[in-house]
């Protein structure tokens, strides 16, 4: 076929078509490059034909696609993501059509959440809620609860988050249609990030339970970009168990990435990856980890990036290197006030606690400080897990000054809430140290 640039007026339409329908079939098989090419190519042609019939909404259409297929390809923050959404938004609030709509609004706010503009993404959010419930929309309400639910998650309100994902998944029908805001299934995305919140609740049992649901329901859509993200989330949960095994699952992530060209996808894998061999000893991980960041942040994407550095300030702490320690927790710090992204927020401040004893031995206040800190913000959070892991360290604290009991009273009361997940390492430490303090 010639180049669409040089058809005739009589070929122009039919080049048209088959450019539309090449690239809908690209985008089905996750050949998203390809997408992108024929995509590009209709709506030069489109520009070129403005009195067809529907014009409008073929140019939207097509604009949605390419947002979509750059958002997989390049990142979900990608600048040309954004374009391509933005154009399309215009569009439909001239057609004013409801699916239309909400689908462009779900990949605005993809954008701005991967960007971790936080409070701009729940204000798309929430406006994709009203168009799912007050304009008829409402065959779209499990995408609208993905949003609303991921966004209150890195917000660090996980008992909410949790109510508004259950309230997708309990709507959710078979023959319901998703827009799949985010590219990948988005039943998927609110299984993964329901268990993510369960895992910060304290239920890490129940959190494992729903990963292997999304891993059930990423084979039976059979989408790579879908099983990728799902294997990445799992690897991600199982870092926070601090289980070895997550390599096995970042490892499939990082190969069907690297052979569809998903290139956010393979760095976030790279970075997970990273973490891993981090928590296993390795600190000449932290060079990759960095390097994986980087190439995210040369992508538009900055989310989860306290979650990350949490992985990278413990390795610094447990090498016995502070200064390298406290420097990350510092600028996470920072850059949560201005991004409002506060799920690991507890975490930051139980590792700085732990920096400052190793800096100086004789820093027990401010290293107390740090630990109560942490536990009042998984309190106010309803995180459980944080609050157990920030307990443990209080309670060391504690017992090398001298207060054992106090120690083993705060802990005894933590650790007695939990009623799964006894092979996690954080309860098997807490139970540890109690059975220490006890004797």
């Amino acid at each position: 076929m010639r180049r669409s640039t040089r058809f005739d007026n009589y070929s122009r339409p039919k080049a048209l078509q088959y450019l539309r329908a090449a690239a809908e079939e690209a985008f089905k098989r996750s050949h998203h490059s390809e997408t992108i090419t024929h995509a590009k190519a209709a709506l030069r042609i489109l520009e070129t034909l403005p009195e067809i019939p529907d014009a409008l909404e073929g140019e939207l259409r097509l604009q949605q696609r390419l947002g979509q297929a750059f958002a997989a390809a390049l990142g979900y923050g990608a600048a040309e993501a954004h374009q391509a959404f933005d154009r399309a938004l215009s569009l439909a609030r001239r057609i004013e059509d409801a699916a239309s709509k909400a689908a462009i609004l779900g990949g605005l706010w993809v954008y701005r959440s991967a960007r971790a503009d936080h409070p701009k993404a729940y204000e798309l959010a929430l406006e994709l809620w009203r168009v799912s419930t007050d304009q008829g929309g409402e065959a779209f309400v499990a995408d609208a609860c993905y949003a609303v639910g991921s966004n209150l998650f890195w917000m660090g309100e996980f008992a909410e988050s949790v109510r508004i994902l259950q309230k997708g998944v309990d709507e959710y029908t078979p023959r319901q249609r998703l827009l799949n805001i985010a590219t990948s299934d988005t039943l998927c995305w609110i299984l993964e990030y329901l268990a993510a919140c369960l895992w910060h609740l304290g239920y890490p049992g129940k959190a494992m339970e729903v990963r292997i649901r999304t891993l059930q329901r990423a084979e039976s859509v059979r989408d790579r970009f879908t099983t990728a993200a799902a294997r990445l989330q799992l690897s991600m949960m199982r870092v926070n168990r601090r289980d070895p095994n997550a390599q096995e699952d970042v490892r499939e992530t990082i190969a069907i990435s690297t052979a569809d060209g998903f290139t956010s996808m393979r760095l976030w894998g790279e970075a997970i990856a990273a973490c891993v061999r981090l928590q296993a000893g390795s600190l000449q991980e932290m060079q990759v980890l960095v390097a994986s960041m980087g190439g995210l942040q040369n992508l538009g994407e900055r989310l989860a990036f306290p979650w990350l550095s949490t992985v990278a300030a413990a390795a610094y702490a447990r090498a016995r290197d502070p200064t390298h320690a406290l420097d990350i927790v510092e600028k996470c710090l920072a850059d949560i006030r201005e991004s409002s992204e506060r799920e690991a927020e507890a975490e930051l401040y139980r590792i700085k606690g732990e920096a400052l004893l190793i800096q100086n031995a004789d820093a027990f206040e401010n290293a107390q400080s740090c630990f109560c800190k942490a536990i009042e913000i998984a309190r106010r959070q309803s995180a459980k897990s944080w609050e157990l892991r920030a307990t443990t360290s209080l309670a060391r604290l504690l017992r090398d000054t001298g207060r054992a009991n106090e120690a083993r009273t705060m802990l005894a009361e933590i650790y007695g809430w939990f009623t799964e997940g006894f092979d996690t390492s954080d309860l098997k430490d807490a139970k540890a140290l109690l059975e220490e303090l006890s004797n």
